[in-house]
């Protein structure tokens, strides 16, 4: 908590120090945790909104890329009976997903995959892909990767969602978002 109020101080994006948020997650079960739990009560809302407001009858296998807690996945499932899902997250993540989902009775349609979204081959198979919130951590050339890598694992009639929170070029503003 000290280092998310120096960030905020020093109007910087990067919650522990001079060390890499992701990498910091890979390492620090602990940090993994917190984070998560904060994105989740973020994101649930957003996320039961979704579940509720948009026909996802035509989907039937949907990869939640950088899924987090699985809150999108979960909230989906949870409204849409014939919805299977795959959180695709970083090892430590899916362990924590993995309560969150048991929690809610889902562990029979939703599942984790433990996936660098980087550097993994995207799993196929799904007619639909999540990401929420993840193209506002990385540049364009990440963001046009990571996009040319849903687009090219989905067939022809497959979808690609994206929820996100839009960000200035600093990454600190508008306050809202930050």
């Amino acid at each position: 908590p000290l280092d998310l109020l120096e960030a905020l101080r020093r109007e910087s994006p990067r919650p522990y120090s001079n060390s890499d948020l992701w990498s910091n997650h890979e390492v620090n079960a602990e940090h993994a945790l917190n984070f998560t739990k904060a994105m989740h009560s973020q994101s649930f809302p957003s996320a039961v909104g979704l579940a509720d407001k948009h026909d996802f009858s035509h989907v039937s296998r949907l990869l939640d890329v950088g899924g987090g807690s699985g809150c999108f996945s979960i909230a989906l499932a949870l409204y849409w009976q014939n919805l299977q899902c795959t959180v695709a997250e970083r090892p430590l993540v899916c362990e924590i997903a993995k309560n969150y989902i048991s929690d809610f009775g889902l562990s029979n349609r939703i599942e984790t995959v433990a996936f660098d979204m980087f550097n993994d081959d995207w799993p196929a198979g799904f007619d639909a892909i999540f990401l929420s919130n993840i193209l506002h951590d990385w540049n364009d050339e990440k963001c046009l990767h990571l996009l040319r890598n849903a687009f090219f694992s989905l067939p022809k009639e497959g979808k690609l969602f994206i929820h996100e929170m839009l960000l200035d070029d600093k990454k600190n503003g508008p306050w809202p978002t930050t």
